[in-house]
């Protein structure tokens, strides 16, 4: 039975909710692949027969949900191309990320201050001249400036000038409704493509154009009591690899932008860090494009099944010894298979290789090698059929199944290598003068020296290491969980569920492995205590002795400590989205002796997504919003005073105002009244009449709802004190003019 969760799922245009089959599954799919590349296009291509149950139902802009790759969670795309073959009876479906609907939205004009790109990213999502429910994610912490006019919200983190990833770097990943900028989306990848296992063909494209290895830096100096200009040049500055090569790649740098450059003794200081900012451009480029054959599908390799993840932006290793190459690069395209699950093609950028520090040494040795005249013997085997070869260049014609080839190699060594019918497999060595194969079965070897023993493979019952890759693996034979050690870094596998443990400057990192994605608990460590119900961490001094101790009871975590807790970052609670937040309560503010601890009810109660509820057990008392505090009973400020800001040094355009005080008081309407209980906005206000100002009355100092965010129109009491100190003022000049008209008049009396 076809699993439909390898088809792609077909939904109308207008869908919202994808958690259900749609349409339906399109199980007839012929071909159906996923193609992303770092910072560019995220697609989904798909051939369908004609004679398939949905063929109908396909049009133009409706959408597929398929899984993008081994980890991820299935991914929306939106139809934007039918090609119809009538002679195949096919349509092939092109489909792109459903996040690039953003492009059909606009930020006017945002400048971007020395600022984080999350500030940035919600500045932008603030600014969109059309809502949207897409969010916008940053791990980066670095700040910067740009600027953005009339630009499409994807533009502005990634593709073109001034945009997050061109000024801060970066790397995008796209959700369906989210869109991350990492710092580094990938990870050091423990995989090695090797030739003859994984490795099924590569190309490899070097190239020195754009390489720079020495900067001649200048700028433009202002002459003094002058409004012209001279050009400053500053020291020649040259790339640690500058004589590796022929000749020079010398570039003239201009720094006349840079503010801190303003003498030649700064132009300096600053060129000096050219290479160092502008990491890679002294090496040649290289690119590579790789064809996989996944892992799972050979039984020698099973084992690892789940390390076999390489995914978009990792770093991974490509090994092939019969072509000399060796390279670790990024991985910057991946092709993804839905259908069969795997990746099929990697394209791998900024290439790091062994020619790095000796490209000069690397091809001269490389051109010598192939000068070389090697003569080389065939024989013909004892059964008449197989034939020997013997010479140091590997065969690459005319063999068959079971053909041996002997290699010298150092003084006087022979490496004995059988062919499979695909390729050469060394199957025996020997030292000196010893030739063919040795049997190991019945042989008790004592004082065994291994020093030269640098490729072997050691296969045990519940043991396997390679000394090629520098893996080591580890098997319970009764759980079959799987402890592997992989080039300084653990795995702890159980079924298809893998754990990472490494080392960082930071600390040893456990993060999830393959199998783990969307686990509540796939990154703990457990330490369970004496009465094997406890858990708990223990921090320890120089001397082995704690009184640091972090326990945890049933549902309970509590931290002991003779010193205090702090926690210098924010805390956040989070929950599953911003509607459903996580709730906070029996939260023991103070030191349990004025009252405020009853061990049960609780002090403070976070509920809402947009406000904070403060309660006493469980009695109301103030609602904060962002806007506005709501308070229930009278605020007792116990002699302080409410205040705002009123210096002039901290105000611009300051007028005598024209409002008329007297006319706008006379609008204010002094009510008694009754709070309406039936309306849930009114819980917790008091009973009996009560006595206020009406807000539809307040006239120019009236809220609108959208400023105080709750729905309902309010009075600014800190605007009433100063409209009624105007008032007054203009009642009390009033009565002075009063005062001096009936002194005049009982004078002429």
């Amino acid at each position: 039975m076809e699993d439909i969760d390898l088809k792609p799922i077909l939904y109308e245009a207008s869908t919202i909710d994808f958690n259900n089959n749609g349409l339906g599954a399109l199980t007839e799919a012929m071909f159906s692949q996923v193609t992303e590349e770092r910072n560019g296009i995220f697609e989904l291509s798909v051939v369908y027969p004609m004679s398939g149950k949905l063929y109908d139902r396909i049009s133009e802009h409706m959408l597929l949900k398929v899984k993008p790759n081994k980890v991820d969670d299935p991914h929306v795309f939106r139809i934007y191309s039918l090609q119809i073959d009538s002679i195949a009876q096919t349509v092939s479906i092109d489909a792109s990320t459903k996040s690039n609907e953003l492009v059909n939205n606009l930020v006017k004009d945002l400048a971007i201050e020395d600022t984080t790109p999350q500030v940035a990213l919600d500045l932008m999502k603030q600014f969109l001249v059309l809502p949207t429910d897409y969010d916008f994610i940053s791990d980066i912490t670095s700040s910067n400036s740009t600027r953005w006019t009339n630009r499409n919200p994807l533009n502005c983190i990634v593709g073109e000038e001034g945009s997050l990833v061109d000024v801060f770097g970066g790397e995008i990943k796209r959700g369906n409704r989210t869109i991350w900028l990492y710092a580094n989306r990938g990870v050091d990848n423990p995989n090695i493509i090797r030739h003859g296992k994984n490795l099924q063909g590569f190309t490899v494209e070097y190239s020195t154009k754009g390489m720079t290895t020495a900067i001649l830096p200048y700028f433009n100096e202002k002459i003094e009591e002058s409004s012209e200009t001279q050009m400053v040049y500053g020291d020649i500055v040259y790339s640690q690899y500058a004589n590796n090569y022929p000749f020079l790649y010398l570039v003239a740098m201009d720094y006349s932008s840079e503010e801190e450059v303003t003498n030649l003794a700064t132009l300096n200081t600053k060129a000096s860090q050219y290479f160092t900012e502008h990491n890679g451009i002294d090496t040649p480029s290289m690119s590579a494009t790789v064809d996989m054959q996944d892992l799972s599908d050979s039984s020698e390799y099973k084992r690892f099944k789940s390390l076999e993840n390489i995914q978009l932006c990792d770093t991974v290793t490509v090994y092939s010894k019969k072509h000399n190459v060796n390279l670790t690069a990024k991985v910057t395209k991946i092709i993804f298979d839905t259908l069969l699950e795997k990746n099929v093609s990697l394209e791998l950028g900024s290439v790091r290789t062994s020619l790095t520090d000796s490209i000069k040494q690397g091809y001269t040795e490389t051109i010598q090698d192939l000068q070389q005249n090697i003569y080389q013997t065939i024989e013909t085997a004892a059964n008449g059929k197989n034939r020997v070869f013997r010479g140091v260049e590997e065969p690459i014609t005319g063999m068959i199944k079971n053909d041996v080839w002997y290699k010298p190699v150092n003084d006087g060594e022979i490496e004995m290598y059988v062919f499979d019918g695909a390729t050469w497999n060394k199957e025996a060595y020997s030292a000196d003068s010893l030739g063919g194969t040795v049997n190991f079965a019945n042989i008790n070897a004592i004082n065994l020296n291994l020093d030269a023993l640098t490729t072997a493979t050691i296969t045990g019952a519940n043991m396997w290491l390679n000394l090629v890759t520098g893996e080591l693996q580890f098997t319970n034979p009764t759980t079959g969980d799987v402890l592997m050690l992989n080039q300084g870094e653990i795995f702890f596998q159980n079924g298809d569920n893998t754990r990472h443990l490494r080392y960082s400057p930071q600390g040893l990192i456990m993060e999830p492995g393959a199998g783990n994605t969307g686990t509540a608990l796939n990154t703990g460590f457990i330490l369970v205590g004496p009465d094997g119900s406890n858990k708990y961490i223990d921090f320890l001094n120089s001397g082995l002795q704690t009184t640091q101790r972090i326990v945890g009871v049933n549902e309970t975590v509590r931290i002991h400590t003779n010193k205090k807790v702090e926690f210098r970052k924010n805390v956040a609670f989070n929950g599953t989205d911003a509607y459903n937040p996580v709730r906070v309560s029996g939260m023991f503010i103070g030191d349990g002796t004025e009252g405020l601890w009853d061990g049960g009810d609780g002090v403070a109660v976070v509920e809402g997504y947009n406000m904070i509820d403060l309660r006493i057990r469980g009695v109301g008392v103030m609602q904060l919003y962002e806007n506005g505090i709501a308070c229930w009973g009278e605020m007792y400020m116990n002699g302080h005073t409410i205040w705002d800001e009123s210096d002039l040094t901290l105000k611009t355009n300051v007028l005598p105002t024209t409002i008329d005080a007297i006319a706008e008081t006379k609008k204010q309407k002094v009510i008694e009244f009754e709070w309406d209980k039936s309306n849930p906005h009114n819980e917790g206000k008091p009973e009996g009449t009560q006595f206020g100002l009406s807000a539809q009355h307040s006239g120019i100092l009236q809220l609108t709802p959208e400023e105080t965010g709750k729905g309902y129109m309010g009075v600014n009491l800190i605007k009433e004190i100063h409209l009624a100190t105007l008032t007054n003022q203009k009642l009390i000049k009033r009565m002075e003019a009063l005062e001096l008209r009936v002194a005049e008049l009982e004078t002429k009396e």
